[in-house]
């Protein structure tokens, strides 16, 4: 009985085995795909290629490097991957194509030589959403399993070394352009790679395969302190006896604005999607700045920015339509408005049609334009206050919300910065719209007491017509002002008819442009007086 037994469990074993075999086997199998020949556009470069497509995934090889049976079995390998990533991401990209054999543009996938979790994690971020260094541990350590790529014997006492030095610290944020070297250094990216399969095989062995993968699915709502502590944890298991503290945590996935805007070229590899906007920064201006001091300003500005963006959309919450939608946020420090032809006055422009607001100069412009662009964001465009095609009083609403109405934190901490400088500081007190409490001028008033000046200075003519007034970059504070002058005398419906007609003011409010100004006059110097009667 007991050797029937025996021999029964064997049978059994050896069913379990061979169907475990065949699984991994049907797993490895190759799919036969057709690949077809055409020319294709890439880089802005009109090239021959071969292409194909795989479970929703096209690819597309240069004609130069095919080879079929290369390619075919490179397409599978990576597919595998793929389709492991539906357990991590809910979506795939719409359009998802992967780039193979080529030496230029976002992905640098050879087919003459193995495959690397750097190639692995370019193709993923070419697929889905991926949003973290934590991932690229995840796949790298799938891949290894599936013997798509090789193990990577990392130096732990290496590790150890250079995790001794404090200013390296930082990589383990595990931001997923830290193991990338479009914004880091070859040496940064090449640690924090190391640093990931490190903290991914260690995590794997102190827990489970499975808790890795959902710490990878859900990092977004992971708790940031326990993520700290596991770090300083595999920090302990290396000999490092440094503590690591997060600097600046950001789920950076691949750039899709590209599709709204082509004209800046591929120089956008990343964005960074806030509940209500999204950061585009180009390439260059990381490099130029650096990764951690852009980051420094980035931490500086966005509590700010999402305070003073909820403030302007409660401000005009019964004339916004149901669906606002988030802008692109594109940083062009570098580039500027218009590369070497760039006009130094212009801080920034909405391109509405597009969604997209460019940002010129640097982070401390930045703080000065954001919100005036994004009320353009806000009031122009379909169903919006102002259609796209209104020619006189876009400036209107940009300066009076953003300028006057809710000039909010990010135009006070401007300003605070501009009056450490002494002479600045002395220029804003003498105005007599000083807020000494906070070291700067009433903000809400500074576009006011430009207009005094200008208006004493003889810098703009008293009862301009409407078409002057709008062609004259210098008259957007007075701009402004009869925007606030109209909303606080005849209120905002009368306001918003006046600038859809698009034209005079005649027939709506009851009197001439000219009288419109006076009126808005005797009311700046009204304000004026009564502020500075508050700060003597």
């Amino acid at each position: 009985m007991k050797q029937i037994k025996h021999i029964a469990l064997i049978l059994l074993l050896v069913i379990v085995f061979t169907a475990c075999g065949k699984e991994e086997h049907e797993q490895a199998q190759t799919v036969e795909v057709k690949w077809a020949n055409h020319r294709e556009e890439i880089n802005g470069r009109n090239q021959p290629c071969y292409f194909t497509e795989l479970d929703g995934v096209r690819y597309v090889v240069q004609s130069g490097a095919f080879d079929e049976s290369k390619a075919t079995k490179r397409v599978n390998d990576l597919n595998q991957v793929i389709r492991y990533g539906s357990k991590i991401f809910s979506d795939k990209k719409e359009n998802a194509v992967v780039y193979l054999g080529f030496s230029t543009g976002e992905q640098q996938i050879p087919l003459d030589s193995e495959l690397t979790a750097e190639g692995i994690f370019n193709v993923m971020e070419s697929v889905y959403p991926v949003n973290c260094g934590e991932q690229y541990g995840l796949f790298y350590l799938y891949a290894v399993n599936q013997d798509l790529i090789k193990k990577d014997e990392t130096d732990q006492n290496e590790l150890k070394r250079s995790f001794d030095d404090c200013e390296n610290l930082y990589l383990l944020d595990f931001c997923s352009p830290m193991v990338e070297t479009v914004y880091m250094a070859e040496k940064e990216a090449e640690l924090c790679q190391y640093a990931v399969k490190s903290f991914a095989n260690w995590y794997v062995e102190k827990y489970s395969f499975e808790d890795y993968e959902t710490l990878c699915r859900d990092i977004k709502e992971c708790d940031k302190t326990k993520l700290v502590a596991l770090k300083n944890d595999w920090l302990e298991y290396i000999g490092c006896k440094n503590e690591y503290e997060e600097f600046c945590k950001a789920f950076f996935v691949p750039n899709t604005y590209r599709a709204h805007d082509s004209k800046i070229g591929m120089t956008e590899r990343y964005e960074l999607p806030e509940n209500d906007a999204i950061w585009v920064w180009d390439d260059r201006d990381v490099k130029q700045l650096g990764y951690k001091e852009m980051m420094e300003q980035y931490k500086e500005i966005e509590p700010l920015r999402r305070k003073d963006f909820a403030n302007v959309r409660e401000f005009l919450e019964d004339w916004l339509p149901p669906k606002i939608g988030k802008p692109y946020m594109i940083t062009q420090f570098v580039q500027g408005e218009n590369g070497d032809n760039s006009d130094e006055a212009i801080e920034g422009r909405t391109v509405s049609l597009d969604n997209c607001i460019y940002l010129y100069h640097d982070w401390e412009k930045v703080k000065y334009s954001l919100l005036h662009e994004y009320v353009h964001y806000l009031t122009m465009g379909e169903g919006k206050i102002l259609p796209i095609d209104n020619h006189n009083f876009p400036e209107f609403f940009a300066v009076w919300i953003a300028e006057i109405e809710e000039p909010g934190e990010m135009r006070a901490e401007y300003f605070q910065k501009r009056c450490e400088d002494e002479a600045v500081r002395q220029g804003y007190q003498e105005t007599g719209i000083w807020d000494g409490e906070n070291n700067r001028p009433f903000v809400n008033y500074t576009d006011l007491e430009l207009m005094e000046y200008e208006y004493s200075n003889g810098m703009i003519k008293k009862n301009l017509s409407l078409a002057s007034m709008v062609k004259n970059p210098i008259t957007y504070p007075i701009r402004g002002c009869i925007a606030k002058y109209v909303y606080d005398t005849y209120g905002m419906d009368k306001l918003v008819e006046w600038a859809q007609s698009d034209g005079e003011p005649d027939e709506i409010l009851g009197i001439t442009f000219k009288q419109l100004q006076e009126g808005t006059w005797e009311w700046i110097q009204n304000e004026l007086e009564r502020v500075r009667r508050k700060t003597k």
